[in-house]
């Protein structure tokens, strides 16, 4: 499995110790809009966060779909490395029989 990482940019002012945190959860919760977030610290460590749900779940989509092209390349190198390994010239192979091959090899 392969794992993407992005790197978020964190204000050094959006890094709360959590005994603040505690007494201003509510404003937080109201300022978290957006890619605006909070990171909750406890002793000098980043252990949490307060954040936009939806900017969370356009994170997760990015995420995935990051995941899933790079899956999609891991998958295109091994199936060129087969051909290759069979004697075929994948750069000169038409699409109708790559699509044969990939038939025949799903049917094993």
């Amino acid at each position: 499995m392969c794992y993407t990482t992005f790197m978020l940019q964190i204000n050094p002012k959006n890094i709360i110790p959590i005994t603040e945190a505690r007494a201003k959860l509510d404003n937080l919760v109201s300022d978290a809009e957006g890619n605006n977030f909070f990171v909750i610290s406890r002793q000098g460590k980043a252990k949490a966060a307060i954040i936009d749900v939806e900017y969370l779940m356009d994170l997760q989509r990015k995420l995935d779909f990051a995941e899933m092209r790079e899956l999609h390349k891991q998958l295109q190198q091994g199936f060129r490395e087969y051909l290759i390994k069979k004697g075929y010239n994948p750069d000169k192979m038409t699409d109708e029989e790559a699509e044969k091959i990939l038939q025949s090899i799903a049917n094993q």
